[in-house]
């Protein structure tokens, strides 16, 4: 997820756009438009509910790295593991490899 300023897009202002780019296939999956008089904190949280996110690693720069984004990276990657994953190996899984933020998201280090 990364935050893209399309240069020479408009008379006044240019466009600013949140996307989803996938490496492996070198393309963007998902596309916001930011809107004028904000940033891409208020973007993010749209784009992201375009995506599935079941498997996938999500990486996010320090201006996306806010509490309630984490929080809905992890709701919505974590519905599909906790259904086929016991609870106790998830646990085991999350203390071995993750470490908990102030928020109460688990942030892989």
């Amino acid at each position: 997820m990364d935050g893209k300023t399309i240069r020479h897009s408009g008379s006044d202002k240019a466009l600013h756009i949140v996307r989803a780019w996938c490496q492996t296939n070198q393309l963007t999956l998902a596309q916001e438009k930011v809107d004028d008089k904000s940033n891409e904190i208020t973007a993010l949280p749209k784009l992201l509910k375009l995506l599935d996110l079941k498997g996938r690693i999500v990486t996010i720069d320090a201006m996306g790295a806010q509490c309630d984004i984490c929080k809905q990276i992890v709701e919505q990657s974590i519905k599909s593991l906790m259904r086929k994953c016991p609870l106790n190996i998830l646990w085991q899984m999350s203390t071995k490899f993750f470490m908990p933020r102030p928020c109460g998201v688990i942030l892989l280090y």
